[in-house]
């Protein structure tokens, strides 16, 4: 039914995958064994972009090289900032971050339970209540690359064991792919309107 497949498309059954693989690569000391030079993690992901364009009808228009491109913009940008120091992951920033993140794993459960009932939220239209929200959550994504950035650069310093280089590229992958996939429900938002 179309509220079973909605859980598959949805940003909830996007975090809980992600979670798993965190998960396994946090427990299992092995797992940064199983990637060789990022290519099992590259080759998944493409796939995973095909389907999800797919999962949307086919329809592209160029919304997938739109979204690749804002990404890494928005990664080159808050990179930046980063390093000029413009933007520090202070306390009180990571504490509201970190709120704000957790608002966002509310919300896509509380979609994702209704779905299971068959109440489709406004977030899946494409109204500007919906657009806004979506842009909001693409920024609070966008700033959690301040916090990889940050364990990253604490845990050179602190000389953190070489296998640690795993846990924060993937904690940076995560975040990567979760920006992704907010500016291509953005976009696809966007261009339904038209």
């Amino acid at each position: 039914s179309e509220a079973f497949l909605s859980f598959f498309r949805g940003p909830l059954f996007i975090a809980a995958s992600n979670e798993c693989k965190a998960l396994v690569t946090q427990f299992d000391h092995w797992a940064h064994h199983l990637v060789s030079g990022g290519s099992l993690i590259s080759n998944h992901l493409q796939l995973w972009a095909g389907w999800v364009v797919c999962a949307d009808g086919g329809k592209d228009d160029g919304i997938v090289f739109q979204a690749v491109s804002i990404t890494l913009l928005i990664f080159a940008a808050m990179l930046l900032a980063y390093r000029t120091g413009l933007l520090r992951a202070t306390p009180r920033f990571t504490k509201i971050l970190m709120f704000a993140t957790l608002g966002v794993g509310v919300f896509y459960l509380v979609n994702w339970i209704l779905s299971m009932f068959g109440v489709q939220s406004f977030y899946y239209g494409n109204g500007w209540l919906s657009i806004a929200v979506s842009a909001i959550v693409a920024g609070i994504a966008a700033f959690n690359l301040i916090i990889d950035f940050t364990m990253i650069e604490e845990q050179s310093k602190m000389g953190a064991p070489k296998y640690m280089e795993w846990y924060s590229a993937f904690g940076l992958l995560v975040t990567l792919i979760w920006l992704y996939l907010e500016i291509l429900r953005l976009l696809s938002k966007l261009s339904s309107r038209d």
